[in-house]
């Protein structure tokens, strides 16, 4: 199970890592709408990594897990892409105007949970759906990469 878990989200991240940085040189990635399920698949691998963790451990033995299994250099690199998730997030945030690009009524528009904020053009439209996939794939890669880890050394350690 744990190679499968393994195998899944290292799939997972290498796609993800193809998205998100595929983005910058070919927005047309976001048209693909098979990428979606690269945000279902985040839930299949990161769910079983939580219970690996927690399982039989208290709140403050669950971190001590992870650093036991992870060499140190593998907990730097989850924590710099913890914190890479924010710094895309403020970018995708400052990009979308807090909005969200839409077809309503045959009219592009932006709008904020069904407020409209403004219309917009077929290009602003298509700019603001590659930045929202951007948005999207910087979580993927932390969901995919720290349960990748972890049952990698999971796996060399038994």
């Amino acid at each position: 199970m744990l190679r499968i878990l393994f195998l899944l989200s290292s799939i997972g991240f290498l796609s993800s890592l193809t998205v998100h940085f595929g983005l910058l040189f070919w927005p047309d990635i976001a048209a693909t709408k098979h990428i979606r399920f690269l945000h279902i698949g985040i839930f299949i691998t990161f769910t079983p990594f939580i219970f690996y963790l927690a399982n039989g451990k208290s709140k403050n033995n669950f971190m001590t897990e992870f650093t036991n299994i992870i060499p140190i250099k593998y907990s730097v690199l989850c924590a710099l892409l913890f914190f890479y998730i924010f710094v895309n997030f403020v970018i995708f945030m400052a990009k979308s105007k807090g909005g969200v690009a839409d077809i309503w009524q045959e009219q592009y528009v932006l709008h904020n949970h069904g407020k409209l904020i403004r219309y917009i053009t077929e290009a602003e439209y298509k700019v603001l759906q590659v930045n929202e996939i951007r948005g999207f794939s910087g979580h993927w890669l932390f969901f995919y990469f720290t349960p990748m880890v972890f049952f990698y050394f999971k796996i060399k350690s038994k």
